[in-house]
């Protein structure tokens, strides 16, 4: 995943792209709330990388878009295959 890498700036076109040619579904659910096959967001990626200026930014979008409940549940508590939050998978990467 690109966020694992902190590609701030391929990230930010990305989302630019995404946000002028997406739909709201589309931007929520096949871009902020994304997974890959073993169930991890990319904050979950950025969080096992150490990845603090990527964890920022998605937080930052995920405001502007997804509602309280969305943010609490589907992102910050959503969890991977293994049953773990990105709050657990910083403690395992990064410095």
């Amino acid at each position: 995943m690109e966020a694992s890498r902190g590609e701030l700036e391929t990230l930010q076109k990305i989302w630019e792209l995404g946000n002028n040619k997406l739909t709201a579904y589309e931007i929520n659910n096949k871009l902020l709330l994304a997974t890959d096959h073993k169930e991890m967001t990319a904050l979950h990626e950025a969080a096992w990388e150490g990845k603090l200026g990527v964890l920022l930014k998605i937080r930052e979008w995920a405001g502007g878009k997804l509602t309280t409940d969305e943010i609490n549940n589907k992102l910050l508590l959503a969890t991977d295959h293994n049953g773990m939050p990105a709050w657990q998978w910083a403690t395992y990467g990064g410095d």
